[in-house]
């Protein structure tokens, strides 16, 4: 009986490690993906405020 405990135990130890690994790998690529949108989010804010910045030096040109 206490072999097939240390059996079925092993057997739990290795699928609480898979599951562990790949959660971690499931993490990482969330956590790489939301830099990817932060990124770009950052990119799309300067350009606008570049945009913004040469609005206003043309409006105060026209004047």
């Amino acid at each position: 009986m206490t072999d097939i405990t240390g059996i079925v135990n092993l057997i739990l130890f290795v699928c609480l490690v898979v599951y562990l690994t790949r959660l971690r790998a499931t993490l990482m690529r969330s956590a790489e993906a939301q830099e990817r949108i932060a990124r770009a989010l950052e990119k799309q804010l300067a350009e606008k405020d570049g945009a913004s910045a040469k609005l206003m030096r043309n409006a105060e040109a026209d004047r």
